[in-house]
């Protein structure tokens, strides 16, 4: 793509068609357009803006999406010779546009110096407008419960999401380990259109047999979070036989992408767990006030620090809290959860949004925080509100046995989905210390199926490798903690130990222990 370069002032542009030449009054808008009314903030992280922007010029595209990031002047000077993000991005870009459609079309990017010094970048490129993120995406047509595709339209949607997948790969453009299908935007018209939100998170790859492993394994790993196990392996196969792979060639690198999505699942947790925040990380962190306050990217910054300074009179009124999503008009309202001082510990909200982020790499369900708060007057968390079809587990229940006493039967089947869900969370080292009942929710789906979400986040806790009496102990205090007959702790108990591979063996133990519980309960 041909680019062409000027200088303006303390401003050096990059121009590509159809911006030919410098016009003041729109390159002005990208200059700054966070005053300019005919922008809007559409994104934050922290480092950048990102904004929709109008543009009234008959020649010129009449909507552009802009980056935005200003630079203070404590920023290293190494960028005199290393690139930045942004300018990854239009480098990448200019280098594969138009011929790339994963490729938003930059348009503008632009920096200014003071000195030596970075102070300011804008990149303006094509608008994803009418784009969603993958992640999106998947869920809304593959969700068990949810979706209204039959099975024929998820096939066809699997069909056109290969296609889609495969023309990346022939292009050579590889994610990076830590990107997740958030960072991948997509529209689907007559066909399936996917483009890299962050270019400057792309590698180019030669089509090779290590490449074509790795990007399958970064896609199992990402997608298995919004596909169900039949189409993420139709998904699978059909990518893989149009590589013209026999079945035993299929069956051998099936087995490499599922050894490399191990690996590379081990990588972010390690990375997690040695205090860094990963890039796909959905949240930052930052002080106001004497507080430490914790945000998701998607909402509105400057209600959550209106929020601050009366939050402990909100907990006290056991008020719901409303708060908003950048771009978007309805409110959220969600409860207020405020950590009672006894059971205070030290990084307690924080150590809720690691376990969101950890959940999410585990693959595990479960409610997302989106505004946590460390300050002398307590530690507060507010979490994405759940469905009104929700209820706790411990609720659930009750109501359960309620109806069997009016003579209505229930399906023992969800008892065996959930000593799966605890197994999960027990193989991953993570349990619930001190368990209320309360620490898992269930949502009733119309086709009368159930989802399951490990609320309370702040409770948990990663404790390694857990060995049998240590795992015991805790599923017999989660059973303490749920209106449940001894009968049906058993069917949890036995459906537990026979899907575990290191507990299975230990089924007497297990079975004496829960009895000796029970004694012990009637005698209290």
């Amino acid at each position: 793509m041909e680019t062409k370069s000027l200088k303006k002032d303390h401003w050096t542009w990059e121009l590509s068609m159809p911006f030919s030449s410098y016009e003041p009054e729109i390159f002005a808008q990208f200059i700054d357009p966070r005053n300019d009314f005919r922008s809007r903030m559409i994104s934050h992280s922290a480092e950048e803006l990102w904004y929709e922007t109008k543009l009234y010029s008959p020649r010129l595209p009449p909507l552009v999406w802009t980056r935005f990031r200003d630079y203070s002047e404590l920023y290293p000077l190494s960028y005199l010779w290393r690139k930045t993000d942004l300018q990854k991005t239009w480098q990448i870009s200019s280098q594969l546009c138009p011929e790339n459609p994963a490729i938003a079309k930059p348009y503008v990017y632009g920096k200014m110096r003071k000195g030596l010094r970075l102070r300011r970048e804008v990149l303006v490129f094509e608008p994803l407008t009418h784009f969603i993120p993958l992640s999106v995406f998947l869920r809304e047509n593959f969700e068990p419960g949810k979706s209204r595709n039959s099975f024929e339209d998820k096939k066809e949607l699997i069909g056109k999401l290969v296609s889609c997948m495969l023309d990346i790969f022939k292009s050579g453009l590889l994610p990076e380990r830590d990107s997740s299908l958030d960072d991948l935007f997509c529209r689907l018209d007559q066909d399936l259109r996917i483009v890299f939100r962050f270019p400057e998170k792309v590698k180019l790859t030669q089509r090779e047999h290590h490449s074509l492993v790795n990007f399958l394994a970064w896609l199992y790993l990402e997608m298995r979070m919004y596909l169900p196990g039949n189409y993420l392996l139709r998904f699978l196969r059909d990518f893989l036989q149009a590589q013209v792979l026999q079945k035993k060639q299929m069956l051998s690198i099936l087995q490499e992408i599922f050894s490399t999505a191990e690996a590379l699942l081990n990588e972010r947790i390690q990375k997690l767990d040695r205090g860094f925040i990963l890039r796909n990380s959905s949240f930052f962190r930052f002080e106001f006030q004497g507080a430490r306050v914790f945000l998701n990217y998607s909402i509105d910054q400057n209600q959550v620090l209106e929020l601050i300074p009366k939050i402990a009179l909100l907990s006290r009124l056991r008020q719901k809290v409303r708060i908003r999503r950048i771009g978007e008009r309805e409110m959220l309202e969600s409860d207020l959860i405020a950590i009672p001082e006894k059971s205070r510990r030290r990084q307690q909200v924080s150590r809720a949004f690691y376990f969101s982020v950890r959940l999410g790499l585990e693959n595990l369900p479960h409610q997302k925080p989106l505004v946590g708060i460390e300050s002398p007057r307590g530690d507060f968390i507010i979490y994405q509100p759940l469905s009104s079809a929700s209820m706790a587990l411990n609720e659930y229940l009750a109501r359960l046995l309620a109806e069997e006493l009016s003579g209505k039967s229930w399906d023992r089947g969800f008892l065996l989905r959930l000593a799966h869900l605890i197994l999960r969370l027990h193989e991953r080292g993570l349990v619930y210390e001190e368990p209320q009942g309360d620490e898992i929710w269930v949502e009733e789906l119309p086709d009368g199926e159930t989802n399951f979400y490990f609320t309370h986040l702040e409770r948990l806790r990663a404790v390694g490798q857990i060995e049998a009496e240590f795992a015991g102990k805790n599923l017999f205090e989660i059973f303490s903690s749920l209106p449940l007959s001894e009968p049906d702790s058993l069917v949890i108990l036995e459906e537990y130990l026979r899907r575990s591979k290191k507990f299975k063996d230990f089924k007497k133990n297990f079975t004496e222990y829960l009895h000796l519980i029970r004694k012990a309960e009637v005698h209290t």
